[in-house]
Parts: C-alpha cells; sequence; structure tokens
C-alpha cells in the first residue's frame, strides 16, 4: 500500500478503490481505556482492528495508520495465505 497522510484517507480510499466496507465502533479496552473498533469486510472476509483513543503514543495517527494498514492487508492478502501447493507423489 502506499503511503497515507491519515486514517480517514486510508478508510475512504479503501472504500472507493477496493469496495471496502468500513464498520466503526466504539469499545473498551483491557483496563477501561476507550478505543474504537474498526471492521474491514469484503464479501465474507473480515479483519478487526483497535484504535485506542488515549495519547499514550508518541503519534497515535502513526499507530492507528499502522493498525488499520495491517487489518487490511490481512483481509486482501488473506486468501492467497490458504492456498496450499501439494506435491503429487511420481510412483
Amino acid at each position: 500500500m502506499k503511503d497515507f497522510k491519515s486514517v480517514q484517507d486510508l478508510i475512504i480510499k479503501a472504500a472507493l478503490y477496493d469496495g471496502i466496507s468500513i464498520t466503526i465502533s466504539p469499545d473498551e479496552l483491557i483496563g477501561g481505556r476507550d478505543a474504537l473498533r474498526i471492521i474491514f469486510s469484503r464479501g465474507d472476509r473480515h479483519s478487526a482492528t483497535y484504535v485506542e483513543l488515549s495519547d499514550r503514543y508518541r503519534d497515535p495517527e502513526e499507530v492507528a495508520l499502522y493498525c488499520c494498514k495491517r487489518a487490511l492487508y490481512d483481509l486482501l492478502c488473506g486468501p492467497y495465505e490458504e492456498i496450499e501447493c501439494t506435491e503429487e507423489s511420481h510412483n
């Protein structure tokens, strides 16, 4: 994936160019930390990530962008990971 400036930019382009549906909902991480749960889906495949809303990280936008990119990668490349190469016996 090419570089994106923001999570919003990534989400919009994924929806428009790759036909990805995105569901965003509030959630809570362990310890009561507020987060957003972002679910990317296409067809019958889904991939989710959580974006923490606190400013624990030096660059929260960079962390959120990485998490979303990873979830999209898993969604789009997942079918290829399931392909197995079986060797035939030449007896």
